[in-house]
């Protein structure tokens, strides 16, 4: 029986138990890690020491951690003038105060 790849979707994945994303170089691996991280921040009121991410790399793991940075200052930067989807997403789903306090806390 093959196993048939499913398309991650950052804002649909359940944030209980464990997960495992696994695919080819250039697919959006690191783009999914980072929304999925930033939902546990904020949906789930995690501080990042209690968030782990595993890599297979020194290189990988300094990848995610800048994209983080900066995926995160970005958020609060757009977060009055102009949100992204997956901003306006997170501020419908805990409310925008919430939002900005965990996301600066973070920081």
């Amino acid at each position: 029986m093959s196993r048939i790849p499913k398309l991650l979707k950052a804002l649909e994945i359940p944030l209980h138990g464990r997960h495992m994303i696994e695919a080819s170089a250039g697919t959006g691996k690191t783009y999914n890690i980072t929304r999925i991280y930033v939902r546990l921040l904020v949906e789930k009121g995690l501080l990042v020491k209690q968030i782990l991410v595993m890599t297979f790399t020194e290189a990988a793991t300094e990848e995610i951690k800048d994209r983080l940075a900066s995926f995160i200052d970005e958020l609060l930067q757009n977060f009055d003038t102009k949100p992204c989807e997956f901003s306006q997403a997170l501020q419908v789903s805990v409310g925008g105060k919430v939002m900005f306090d965990r996301l600066s806390l973070a920081q």
